[in-house]
C-alpha cells in the first residue's frame, strides 16, 4: 500500500500547494514537468516490459486485448463517462468546490497507471509506477487547486478507495505469485505503461484504454499455463 499512500499524499500536497501560491505555478512549468515525468513513465514502462518470459504470449495479450478493447470502445466511453460526470456536477453545483472534487477524482482514477500501478503495487510489490503517478498527480492538482481551489484535495478519498481496493485483491491473488506469473504480467503490464509514457511526452497518441483489457487477458492465461 505504499504507492497507494504516496499518490494519496501526493494529491493533498499538490491541491495545498495550489492554494498557497496561486500563480506561481505557471501552466508552461507544469508542461515542462509532465513532460520530463513521461520520459521518466516511458523508462520504467520499457523496464517492466524487458522481464517477459514468453513474447509469443506478450504479443497476443497486448494484440488480443486492443482488439477487444476497441471493439467495446473502451477508451471512448471511459471519456465519455467521465465527461457527463463533470458536466452533471458543474451543471447542478455552483461550488467550485464540488467542481474541482470530481474533475480531480476522474483525472486520478480513470487510466491506466491507476490500474497497472496498483496491480504491481499488490501483486509483485513494486511501487515505481504509483510513485511517479503521485508525482504527476501532485503537480496537475497543484494547477487544478489554484482554478478551483482546496475541493481538489478531497480526491484523495475516491484515489485510495480505488487503488487500495485494486492493491489489496492483487496482493490476495496467491496464484499469480509464481515467477512466471510475475515476469508475464510485468511484461504485458510495462508495455501499457510505455504507452502511456509516450503519450504523456508528446511523442505519440495512443488510446491506452482500448489495451486495457490485456491486464485482464495475461491474469487469466498465465495461472492456466502454470
Amino acid at each position: 500500500m505504499l504507492g497507494v499512500v504516496a499518490n494519496v499524499v501526493a494529491i493533498v500536497l499538490g491541491a495545498l500547494i495550489g492554494v498557497m501560491f496561486k500563480g506561481i505555478l505557471t501552466e508552461t512549468l507544469s508542461k515542462r514537468l509532465e513532460l520530463a515525468l513521461g520520459y521518466c513513465v516511458l523508462i520504467i514502462g520499457l523496464k517492466m516490459a524487458m522481464k517477459f518470459e514468453n513474447v509469443l504470449l506478450l504479443i497476443l495479450c497486448v494484440a488480443l486485448g486492443g482488439i477487444i478493447g476497441v471493439s467495446m470502445h473502451l477508451e471512448e466511453n471511459i471519456e465519455k463517462y467521465a465527461r457527463k460526470i463533470q458536466c452533471y456536477f458543474s451543471k447542478n453545483e455552483k461550488s467550485q468546490f464540488a467542481t474541482g472534487f470530481t474533475m480531480s477524482s476522474v483525472l486520478f482514477c480513470v487510466g491506466g497507471m491507476a490500474i497497472i500501478g496498483s496491480i504491481n503495487s499488490g501483486l509483485l510489490g513494486q511501487h515505481e509506477v504509483l510513485y511517479t503517478k503521485a508525482l504527476l498527480d501532485g503537480i496537475m492538482n497543484a494547477s487544478l487547486a489554484s482554478v478551483y481551489g482546496i475541493g481538489v484535495a478531497f480526491s484523495a478519498i475516491p484515489v485510495f478507495l480505488y487503488q487500495g481496493l485494486l492493491t489489496l485483491v492483487a496482493s490476495k491473488a496467491s496464484v499469480l505469485h509464481e515467477s512466471r506469473s510475475i515476469s508475464e504480467i510485468s511484461g504485458v503490464g510495462g508495455v501499457l505503461v510505455a504507452m502511456i509514457g509516450l503519450n504523456l511526452t508528446r511523442i505519440a497518441k495512443i488510446p491506452v484504454g482500448d489495451f486495457l483489457p490485456a491486464i485482464l487477458l495475461v491474469l487469466l492465461i498465465v495461472p492456466l499455463l502454470n
